[in-house]
């Protein structure tokens, strides 16, 4: 006999290694993984409730040592596994004092998409914070291919910068330089997912119409998310507000834009580095899963962009790679879908060496 120390990241290979009953594999896959809830401003008789309820079934609650001091409310954090959590929604779903709400919550589903996806930025500008993607019109359909060839499953097509302190141009000046554009890449355009990194209603209809098949939204028009839907076309919902509880308000302007329309192609996006701190940015990059709960796919745009340049003492953009590649894959292992980058292959090479990583045999 011999004990080994393995991965935590117990998965269904693992099970089938060790070729564990079928009828086994789904209440155990149940048990392998730790879930961490945190529960702000709790009253206190409902976190009496929840932590004699937790500890009956092996979960735990983490509370402030002098909760028994608090006459009403106060934070704490719930640790349970799938398994766990699916009994004790069952439990609180039949106590009162806010305990439904959190039986509803934990009882959500937070699936990962393993199959993700690049989507490679191109401006066709001479004003974007990046150098390495501004384009020209006569290098265009060269730009597009390669990013192509190198894993990009979508092209963003950027015509003017949306960089904090630059000054914005008219719809119509827009459509001016959409027109050449559209004409440059017309018979590429069936061979990718093409989206434009534009909120005016008039030059996203003309992508649409030319075959485009996403609206990458930066001011969340309600307007455009319809235009969209009407197209059959992916939307994606940008958060673009200054914060204070980045998590709690992020989520709130997505619950909110959801239910004015049902359309299950709205993507979200948190909004990496638009008008958030630098500390705020990474908070919602760690805690990205928990958008998870709306059941839509996660964009996650981060690649060079100023909080790399801080944390890495690099004012470069060009020179922030190593920063983009750790950011992209922390966010793909917390579920976002589609990674905005401006360097298509080594993201999708960290992809690949991910992916080889999870399903290499435990032993």
């Amino acid at each position: 006999m011999q004990i080994i120390k393995i991965d935590p990241n117990f998965n269904k290979k693992c099970f089938e290694i060790l070729n564990v009953h079928r009828g086994g594999v789904n209440l155990m896959s149940k048990k392998t993984k730790l879930h961490f809830f945190l529960i702000k401003q709790i009253p206190l008789r409902a976190a009496i409730i929840l932590k004699q309820e937790a500890l009956s079934i092996g979960a735990e609650l983490i509370t402030n040592k002098d909760i028994l001091n608090f006459k009403d409310f106060s934070d704490a954090v719930l640790l349970a596994n799938k398994k766990q959590l699916e009994i004790l929604s069952k439990k609180l779903n039949l106590q009162d004092f806010g305990l439904k709400e959190i039986a509803n919550f934990i009882k959500k589903e937070f699936l990962i998409d393993n199959d993700i996806k690049i989507m490679g930025v191109i401006n066709v500008n001479n004003n974007s914070f990046n150098p390495l993607t501004r384009t020209s019109l006569k290098d265009l359909n060269k730009k597009i291919s390669s990013f192509i060839d190198e894993g990009a499953s979508y092209i963003d097509i950027g015509l003017h910068s949306s960089a904090p302190g630059i000054k914005q141009i008219s719809e119509n000046d827009e459509l001016s330089l959409l027109l050449p554009v559209l004409k440059e890449i017309k018979d590429i355009i069936p061979f990718a997912n093409f989206s434009l990194d534009s909120y005016n209603i008039s030059t996203n209809k003309l992508a649409l119409d030319s075959g485009f098949k996403m609206i990458n939204d930066i001011s969340s028009n309600l307007k455009l998310a319809l235009l969209a839907k009407e197209y059959k076309a992916k939307y994606v919902l940008m958060h673009n507000q200054s914060v204070k509880d980045a998590l709690a308000e992020v989520d709130k302007f997505f619950y909110e834009f959801l239910e004015k329309i049902d359309y299950e192609n709205v993507i979200l996006d948190i909004g990496f580095g638009f008008k958030k701190s630098y500390e705020q940015n990474l908070i919602l990059t760690k805690n990205l899963s928990h958008f998870l709960h709306f059941g839509h796919k996660l964009l996650f745009g981060a690649s060079s962009k100023g909080t790399i340049g801080h944390f890495i003492n690099e004012v470069d953009p060009t020179k922030r790679l190593t920063g983009s590649l750790y950011l992209n894959l922390k966010a793909s292992e917390a579920g976002a879908s589609i990674l905005r980058v401006h360097n298509v292959k080594e993201t999708k090479n960290l992809i690949l060496m991910k992916n080889a990583f999870e399903n290499i045999n435990w032993w």
